[in-house]
């Protein structure tokens, strides 16, 4: 399967510490989440905590799902009255993250006191040698 964001490179499954699977890419470094899988991964009760809030601020993108057949993305804010957006499907409720933003939602649940390390995923990524953290 092609990478929604930069469409050259192949996304390729990693197993993460908690025995989570999922796709990421290694030219862009996009990582992708089905549904529950960031929620085991953050130790959040829900992967968007805050959905329900968030899609009120849904903006439409050209980004196609990574598992569903021609159904497009909409960019949300991860957290209502946070700034950083994430990519997220109304179909499987999969998410789409960059680099940049893993380290930001971190910062948002730690700081709002909404899980653990999300981090770790970059961390292994980078020890296993599949990218390269700027």
């Amino acid at each position: 399967m092609k990478c929604p964001k930069c469409a050259s490179a192949q996304f390729k499954s990693f197993d993460t510490s908690e025995n989570i699977e999922v796709e990421f890419c290694g030219a862009c470094g996009a990582i992708w989440f089905e549904s529950g899988e960031l929620s085991e991964m953050v130790d959040t009760p829900k992967d968007m905590p805050f959905l329900k809030q968030s899609l009120s601020f849904a903006r439409p993108t050209k980004l196609n799902c990574v598992t569903c057949d021609g159904v497009k993305l909409v960019d949300i804010p991860y957290h209502p009255e946070e700034k950083v957006r994430v990519d997220y499907c109304r179909e499987c409720h999969g998410l789409l993250l960059d680099r940049k933003e893993v380290p930001a939602i971190e910062e948002i649940n730690s700081r709002r006191n909404l899980s653990k390390s999300l981090t770790q995923v970059l961390e292994e990524l980078k020890k296993q040698g599949f990218i390269r953290i700027r």
